[in-house]
C-alpha cells in the first residue's frame, strides 16, 4: 500500500530555538471577546514534555473562571495563567529557576537529586511528579527528600 505514496513536499526539520511566554498578563488593555491559550500564550521546550499538561491546566482554569462569569475574563485568565505558568516556565529556563526562593539553595542540589533518584524509586517518583506538573517543586525539598538526597539514594534500601 505505501509503495504508491508520494512525498508532497521537501522534508523539513523542526527547529525549536527557545520557549516563548507572551506576557498578556502585563498588558493594560486587551481586545474584548478574545482569549489566548496554549502555545499561543506560552510555548515550552518539547524536551520537558509539558505543553499538553499546561494546555489542560489552562482549560481547567478557563472553565473555573467562566463559571465565575465573563466580566473581565481575559485579564482574570491571563493573571491566573501567569501563576500557573511560573513553574513550567522556570523548569524550561533552567532547574535552578524552578525552585528559586528562600527554601531553595539549588546549587549542586539538582545534580545530587538526579544521582540519588537513579537508585531511589521514591526520589525518582517525586522528581517525575514535579517535572510532570502534578506536584509543586517544593516536594523535592521536604525533610524526607533532602535526607534521601543526602544519603545518595541509599534510603531506598531501608
Amino acid at each position: 500500500m505505501t509503495s504508491s505514496a508520494a512525498r508532497l513536499s521537501k522534508i523539513v526539520r523542526l527547529r525549536y530555538p527557545r520557549g516563548i511566554w507572551r506576557r498578556y498578563d502585563q498588558l493594560t488593555r486587551f481586545p474584548a471577546g478574545f482569549l489566548v491559550t496554549g502555545d499561543a500564550l506560552c510555548s515550552l521546550s518539547p524536551v520537558h514534555a509539558q505543553g499538553m499538561s499546561v494546555a489542560a491546566l489552562e482549560a481547567i482554569l478557563l472553565r473555573r473562571l467562566l463559571a465565575e462569569g465573563t466580566q473581565q475574563l481575559a485579564p482574570r485568565f491571563f493573571t491566573a495563567a501567569a501563576g500557573l505558568l511560573r513553574v513550567p516556565w522556570a523548569i524550561t529556563r533552567g532547574p535552578g529557576q524552578a525552585c528559586a526562593g528562600p527554601r531553595a539553595d539549588f546549587s549542586g542540589y539538582l545534580g545530587r537529586l538526579y544521582a540519588a533518584a537513579a537508585g531511589d524509586p521514591v526520589l525518582a517518583a517525586a522528581l517525575l511528579r514535579v517535572a510532570s506538573l502534578v506536584n509543586p517543586p517544593g516536594e523535592l525539598f521536604t525533610d524526607e527528600m533532602r535526607s534521601r538526597v543526602r544519603d545518595g539514594g541509599s534510603a531506598a534500601v531501608s
